[in-house]
């Protein structure tokens, strides 16, 4: 957790271009779980995983990751929105 940290600090305003954004789910392998909560999971990947957007500025090199509640259409661009300026060249 502590590299976490430090490879994700807080407090960057909005990154210039060129920026890369992306989304991923995080948590335990189904392979570990018991069997119990196994039979809970009706979806193969993202049930009982936290989804997570990230962003990172290609030429500082400095990333910004958020938790979000939902990995939907208004949630990510708010997110690009929030974290890129304007005129940004984004790649997803």
């Amino acid at each position: 957790m502590n590299r976490s940290r430090e490879a994700f600090p807080v407090g960057f305003g909005p990154f210039a271009e060129p920026v890369e954004e992306d989304e991923t789910y995080m948590g335990g392998k189904r392979k570990n779980m018991p069997k119990s909560k196994r039979k809970q999971m009706t979806e193969p990947c993202a049930v009982g995983k936290t989804a997570v957007v990230g962003a990172k500025d290609w030429e500082t090199n400095k990333v910004v990751a958020r938790k979000v509640s939902s990995i939907d259409a208004p949630t990510l661009q708010g997110f690009a929105h929030e974290q890129t300026e304007p005129t940004a060249q984004v790649f997803t």
